[in-house]
């Protein structure tokens, strides 16, 4: 599978994750797997989370999708790390698919 084909199922299996933490999780990481079909395809490799976002920001048409992408990554953290502090509602549900799209029209994938 390629880096579209793992962002595309993602996006498809998030709304029937066991819970709605993991369904967050599933779209950052469905933005993670977008973003790196075109790092990836231009020849950036980005081993860790940290360069994944220095490449995105740097990346000249990227860079437009660096503010949705980290809040959809401070959405996935608090619902992996923080859940007690942040509990998951319906609208961060309905915001985190709507950043995951944004993403992903941003990277050619919808």
């Amino acid at each position: 599978m390629t880096y579209a084909d793992y962002a595309r199922s993602l996006v498809a299996c998030a709304k029937g994750a066991p819970t709605p933490e993991w369904t967050i999780v599933m779209y950052f990481y469905a933005a993670v797997h977008a973003t790196n079909s075109i790092l990836y395809a231009e020849g950036a490799a980005p081993l860790t989370h940290t360069r994944h976002e220095f490449a995105l920001n740097k990346h000249p048409t990227l860079s437009a999708l660096f503010a949705e992408y980290e809040e959809l990554k401070t959405l996935s953290l608090d619902a992996r790390y923080r859940p007690q502090q942040h509990p998951i509602v319906a609208g961060k549900l309905v915001l985190a698919e709507k950043l995951c799209n944004v993403i992903l029209a941003g990277c050619n994938l919808t």
